[in-house]
């Protein structure tokens, strides 16, 4: 009795959070808009990827941005978006790059993948501004829409990289039309990202 006691109260008390919440969103919503942090993920060791999950389904849009370290050689370092931790053929995206090498402007997509490739061939790794639009909505595909560059915002760049100073936009579209986004991780294919890597996620009302 005591243990499902402790429970209810646990759940009575999450859910007066959440009509704080809401009503505080409201109330900056009347006033012309909010951005609101919901989690800022760094990197204290290596690892292959960083995920938020629990995304708050209060906003209306996220704005993601990335520092993405990675100490492979040139040509190695592809990073990966997935939503809700799908790794179907789920996913179709198209993306322009340019640099300052000999091949300077390029371009990639895929009509049915397994994930989002925000960057490919980044041997810092990049850094990226990552929009996703209408996230709670059902019914519809989902996208995502994003610029950044290759390397480091804040280190030096792999010289025998074309890419690494350069610049990219692209677009993604999560083909789910039953489940909201509740969650996002960003992997990397060749390996883990380094220590101080770091992403964080912002709600939009």
């Amino acid at each position: 009795m005591f243990l499902s006691r402790e429970i209810s109260e646990e759940s009575a008390a999450r859910v007066r959070d959440l009509e704080r919440r809401v009503a505080r969103l409201e109330t900056l919503e009347e006033s012309g808009g909010c951005l609101n942090l919901i989690e800022d993920i760094q990197l204290s060791a290596p690892a292959a990827s960083l995920t938020f999950s629990d995304i708050p389904q209060i906003y209306k849009h996220l704005w993601l941005l990335d520092d993405l370290l990675f100490t492979g050689s040139a040509g190695t370092g592809t990073a990966q978006l997935r939503m809700n931790g799908d790794s179907g053929l789920s996913y179709t995206w198209i993306r322009f790059d340019a640099g300052t090498g000999a091949n300077h402007i390029g371009q990639g997509g895929v009509a049915l993948s397994n994930e989002i490739q925000l960057r490919a061939n980044t041997g810092r790794g990049g850094h990226h501004e990552i929009n996703f639009l209408d996230y709670t909505a059902t019914g519809k595909y989902r996208h995502a829409l994003w610029k950044g560059g290759g390397g480091s915002m804040f280190f030096a760049g792999d010289p025998g990289d074309t890419f690494d100073d350069g610049l990219v936009v692209g677009r993604g579209t999560w083909e789910n039309t039953v489940d909201p986004i509740t969650s996002i991780s960003i992997s990397n294919a060749q390996g883990n990202y380094s220590a101080g890597t770091r992403a964080t996620l912002y709600g939009l009302c």
